[in-house]
């Protein structure tokens, strides 16, 4: 092998170094996108307003509301909206249930850990419903190109700054409301869509892997933000 060869294949074995190193610097389970389309699942949107750090995109609390006087929780199950921008429109009705499915019982699990869950409407009982209204499974395979070769690099840079999301990752939005079980008015309700980080925990090669941690980051926060609320209130 001629010197020429040799640092052209040094070059290439450093970028491909310097590009896996520098994946890694933003690594996290998922990130909030930029934007967010309404499907139509929410009775009314023209409550919602944009969200502040660490809120969904688009949020709506009911500020008068007593939080602290809601001890146990309705989960309906999660439904499921095909608006016809959506790219689940693509995704099998068995893989739509299963991620449906899969939410409702993160819901289950962490909501429990606040409230009691139950199932028949009465005093200090919400009543919360959601939809997966988007879902996309992760190209593994483009996805771990995009983060070790330089052209892979340049070209989620620049999806990264047009989306706020990943090139080839997983997402997911999803809709929210939560009323009294009793009169049906409205409480809080949310709108949020999000993508994989670069890594969750290491290399994770599974297809709908982005997908689930959207709906465990959504379940995780909407219980501490109930339970947040309720301690605001006197709890």
């Amino acid at each position: 092998m001629n010197k020429k060869s040799t640092g052209i294949n040094s070059l290439v074995i450093v970028c491909v170094v310097m590009g896996f190193l520098l994946s890694l610097n933003g690594c996290a389970a998922t990130m909030q996108k930029r934007n967010v389309s309404d499907s139509g699942f929410l009775k009314n949107y023209s409550q919602l307003k944009p969200g502040k750090a660490d809120e969904a995109l688009k949020v709506y609390i009911d500020e008068s509301t007593d939080f602290n006087s809601y001890t146990k929780m309705i989960i309906a199950p999660v439904e499921i909206v095909v608006s016809k921008d959506s790219e689940m429109a693509n995704v099998s009705a068995a893989d739509r249930q299963k991620m449906a499915d899969y939410f409702y019982a993160a819901l289950n699990r962490d909501l429990g850990k606040h409230l009691e869950i139950v199932s028949t409407p009465g005093p200090g009982t919400a009543r919360i419903r959601l939809a997966l209204t988007d879902i996309k499974d992760k190209n593994v395979t483009m996805n771990t190109i995009s983060s070790i070769m330089p052209i892979g690099i340049a070209i989620d840079t620049i999806g990264l700054a047009a989306t706020g999301a990943h090139s080839f990752v997983g997402d997911a939005s999803a809709e929210m409301e939560i009323v009294d079980s009793l009169s049906g008015k409205r409480i809080a309700a949310g709108v949020d869509a999000r993508a994989g980080g670069r890594y969750t925990g290491g290399f994770d090669f599974s297809d709908w892997g982005n997908a689930k941690d959207a709906c465990d980051y959504w379940s995780q926060r909407i219980a501490f933000r109930f339970d947040q609320l309720a301690k605001k209130a006197g709890r």
